[in-house]
């Protein structure tokens, strides 16, 4: 629980498996945080909120440009 690259690991483990089970869908990234429904899709919805953000902080760590 506090070695953050087993956390990472074991994340992207049972994301995995949901996309296995479900697609590359915002179903699989919904039911990586949780079976209920409602749950889901309020996961989703912040992860799609998230993305834009979290993916221009990987092209600054990419290409060594931070802001």
């Amino acid at each position: 629980a506090y070695d953050p690259c087993s956390c990472i690991n074991s994340g992207a483990w049972i994301l995995a498996q949901e996309i296995h089970r479900h697609g590359p869908t915002w179903r699989a990234v919904g039911f990586y945080n949780s079976t209920r429904p409602e749950i889901q899709k309020r996961y989703a919805a912040r992860v799609k909120t998230a993305l834009p953000e979290a993916s221009k902080l990987v092209e600054e760590w990419k290409t060594g440009h931070y802001e």
